[in-house]
Parts: structure tokens; sequence; C-alpha cells
């Protein structure tokens, strides 16, 4: 993305970007706007977010469950160690989306990174195989209230059912639609909605 798109992208969702208090100013005018990437413009600290993270060249590493197995590990492992919450999530067979909210000192950017890198490295590790497993940038999107949220979470329930992998989301073993929907407790414990 130009620096143009990105400062008409800014220009448009100012108001959008002022409520979510982003203070730093970057050199365009008097614009609150964090540039983090050429592809992710905002990255808040502490805030809610809705990823989609995509393995790369779009490889089904998680159709073996023992894969899925070690990559939800990573992610409880991940969660005690920095204190992210995990509100709802789902692997699918090439990608994978989560409402994460990061530590109030930590980026969601940070946080992604340090569960790819261990993910990776115990992946690869396994395999006997070496270089990048996810794709360099991610999808993020704010959550900004209830109905924000509750649109996000029926889409990563309903995201194996609209791919034809299941008929019910309950039936999805990687997700958290089963304790959502059923209450017994999936294969992680989430954190609630605030």
């Amino acid at each position: 993305m130009t620096k143009r798109r990105i400062l008409s992208f800014a220009v448009r969702n100012i108001d959008r970007i002022q409520s979510c208090g982003i203070v730093k100013v970057t050199g365009y005018s008097n614009l609150p706007v964090m540039f983090v990437s050429k592809r992710r413009l905002l990255d808040l600290p502490g805030h809610p977010s809705y990823v989609t993270v995509v393995i790369i060249r779009r490889q089904q590493i998680f159709v073996v469950p023992e894969t899925v197995e070690l990559f939800l590990n990573v992610l409880r492992q991940q969660r005690e160690r920095y204190g992210f919450l995990l509100h709802e999530y789902v692997v699918m067979p090439d990608h994978y989306h989560a409402i994460l909210t990061p530590p109030k000192d930590y980026r969601i950017s940070s946080t992604l990174q340090h569960i790819h890198g261990v993910y990776a490295h115990l992946y690869n590790k396994r395999l006997r195989r070496s270089g990048k497993l996810f794709q360099p940038h991610f999808w993020n999107h704010y959550i900004t209230d209830d109905q924000n949220y509750r649109d996000k979470a029926n889409s990563i329930h309903m995201n194996p059912v609209r791919s034809g992998l299941v008929e019910n989301p309950i039936d999805y073993p990687w997700s958290s639609a089963r304790e959502h929907l059923t209450g017994k407790q999936g294969y992680l414990t989430l954190d609630d909605w605030a």
C-alpha cells in the first residue's frame, strides 16, 4: 500500500482511528496513525482483535490432528507465558482465526510473533524441515463493541460449516464453538469477553 493510499485511508477513517486512542503522530499533517507495515495500518496494545493467519503457500498442515494439537498446546503455553486473552478460535486446514486480547504492553503483532515462532520451531523440528511456516502478514480487525464481537465469533464458529468440513459447528473439534454452544469445555479454556 502506498503512502498516498494509507493517508487516504486515514483521512476517510479519522473518527474510527481517533476512537481507538492512537497517540503517535506520523509526519503527515496531524493524523494519529501508527504505521506498522505496508499491509497493517494499526497495531494497538491491549486491544481485542479478530485475526486471520494463513499458512505459507496455503499448505494444509492442519489436516493432521497431531499438528493441530501441537499448535493449540503452543497457544496455551504462550497464553500462560505472556498473559494474552483467548476469546474464540478455529483452526482450519490452511489457516486459523482467533479473537485475542494482548496484554496492555503488547501489540497483537508481537503476540502472534511469539506464538508463530515457537510453533514453527517445534513443527520444523518434528518434521526435520526448515523455513517459514506462516505468511508474514495477517488480517486484523479490531473488536469495537459487543455486536461486533458476536458477529466475529459467529463467523469463527461457522467457518468449518461454510468450508464444507462439517454440517454443524459443534462437530468440528478444533474450534471454540462446542464450548459456546453446549457449555462443555473444549480443547482450550476460553477467556470471557468483557
